[in-house]
């Protein structure tokens, strides 16, 4: 089982690697995500019913046909449970310091947010990973995944040099939850999230940016 976020004590940064554009860290004791085993992290909160991208295409349309860039995203926001609510804000604080620590610029983007809905944690999971890393979970094939037959030929394309990677939703008895159904049971529940953390230094736009890629998510309560 995956340590919770808010259990984990992040230390000082970490650089793991130098790219031309780019630095990328992780927190002290947990793997970099873009090693072969990166350390995977979990976290419970309630999936906001808005800013989410959660269908069986996730953020792909046509108007854009940017299917390589496809991905599912939801945020979670700070439960109404008292141990729950707890949980969520030591979790969130965790991330902040991971971010105050690694960031080089202060301007951190894509992982967190505070406004007047309150605090909320953005979660992002690829539809599509290069098939020569390692270190991913294959839960099934396109082929079983539900494709409009309008996006079909597009999909089969991409598994020429990609691997199709679906977002994986379970009820907490341990029965997945449909991906056509994805949409409309997931938003407003309470669930554990399992994810593993990136983040890379842009130089060249002056900011850090920060993402919480996503393994599995198990649903705690219904609607």
């Amino acid at each position: 089982m995956a340590p919770y976020v808010a259990d984990i004590r992040v230390g000082d940064p970490r650089i793991w690697r130098d790219d031309e554009e780019c630095k990328t860290w992780a927190a002290e004791g947990v793997r970099h995500a873009a090693g072969e085993n990166p350390d995977l992290l979990a976290v419970i909160g309630r999936v906001k019913v808005q800013r989410h991208q959660l269908g069986v295409l996730g953020s792909y349309t046509h108007e854009n046909d940017d299917l390589a860039n496809a991905k599912w995203s939801f945020t979670l926001e700070r439960p109404g449970h008292g141990a729950f609510a707890d949980h969520f804000d030591n979790a969130y604080r965790a991330l902040e310091e991971a971010q105050a620590s690694a960031s080089r610029t202060g301007d951190n983007r894509n992982l967190l947010s505070n406004d007047e809905q309150g605090r909320a944690i953005r979660f992002v999971k690829p539809m599509f990973v290069d098939k020569r890393a390692t270190g991913v979970e294959e839960h099934g094939d396109v082929l079983t995944w539900p494709v409009p037959r309008s996006s079909a030929n597009r999909f089969s394309g991409m598994m020429m040099n990609m691997r199709f990677s679906p977002l994986q939703v379970f009820h907490e008895s341990g029965f997945a939850v449909a991906p056509v159904d994805m949409a409309t049971r997931l938003p407003g529940t309470l669930a554990e999230v399992t994810f593993s953390l990136h983040h890379t230094h842009w130089q060249h736009l002056d900011c850090d940016t920060f993402s919480a890629l996503v393994s599995k998510v198990v649903m705690l309560e219904d609607d």
